[in-house]
């Protein structure tokens, strides 16, 4: 309640510098007795619907985008995640997106060995209880930047209010406008019914642990299951056989 009657400018004035981090929910306690999703979907939300979901690319987002990374740097980002894989990491990455920049294929390891681990595990715990839950992945670029973000973090959240305005959405081409109303179109229904399924989308149906069912929101919408699954599957063993690795490098 103190916090409440300080002067917003004291308060930005405490905040200059310190990390996100620093403003995480503190978990211990009344409030937040434990972390939500660890060990387990909190009981509370059982019987509440939820929906999942990730960006292709969404590490390109933070720190200062490297657009001329060269493929030896790629190689040298692999190495200090994983030193003794690269030759593997970097095929399987290949094998999947030929033809995209160093830049991109970063992002994607970045966002495969440290968010989507979060995020699969999100959607599999909550995947034991009585409701449903749906995942999917924002696939589709942004077309700003002459092309060269890639499907970043928040390039769905504009989507999801049906706000092809965005910038991201480089001059509300005609892709972005179909997403939005996609995208949205789900929302709406996720909110009304429980369900995202409608009329602009493939049938959506809940995600399990056997068939992994993923909407993917691309130049076409589509439903896979188990998009990407070599890549999931690699860096879910190499947690396990390396128990304390937290995959960032140095």
């Amino acid at each position: 309640r103190k916090l409440q009657a300080l002067p917003w400018q004291q308060l930005l004035a405490a905040v200059q510098g310190l990390p996100m981090t620093a403003f995480w929910p503190v978990a211990g306690n009344d409030v937040l007795p434990g972390c939500p999703f660890i060990p387990s979907a909190p009981e509370i939300s059982a019987h509440v619907p939820l929906m999942v979901s990730r960006c292709l690319e969404d590490a390109g987002a933070f720190g200062t985008p490297e657009f001329d990374l060269t493929e030896a740097g790629l190689r040298r980002y692999v190495s200090s995640l994983a030193a003794g894989e690269e030759d593997r990491i970097l095929a399987l990455y290949r094998r999947y997106a030929p033809n995209k920049s160093p830049f991109l294929i970063r992002a994607q390891i970045a966002t495969d060995s440290t968010i989507a681990i979060g995020e699969y595990a999100q959607a599999e715990r909550k995947a034991t209880q009585p409701a449903a839950v749906y995942v999917y992945q924002w696939n589709w670029g942004s077309p700003a930047y002459d092309g060269r973000l890639g499907a970043i973090h928040h390039m769905d959240v504009p989507g999801s209010w049906n706000n092809w305005r965005s910038a991201l959405y480089g001059g509300a081409v005609a892709a972005a406008r179909m997403l939005c109303l996609q995208l949205s179109s789900s929302f709406i229904g996720f909110a009304k019914t429980g369900r995202p399924d409608n009329e602009y989308i493939p049938h959506w149906p809940t995600f399990d642990v056997n068939r992994r069912a993923t909407m993917i929101f691309d130049t076409t919408v589509r439903l896979e299951d188990d998009p990407r699954g070599e890549i999931r599957r690699f860096w879910r063993d190499y947690l396990a056989a390396n128990p304390g690795h937290s995959l960032v490098p140095g």
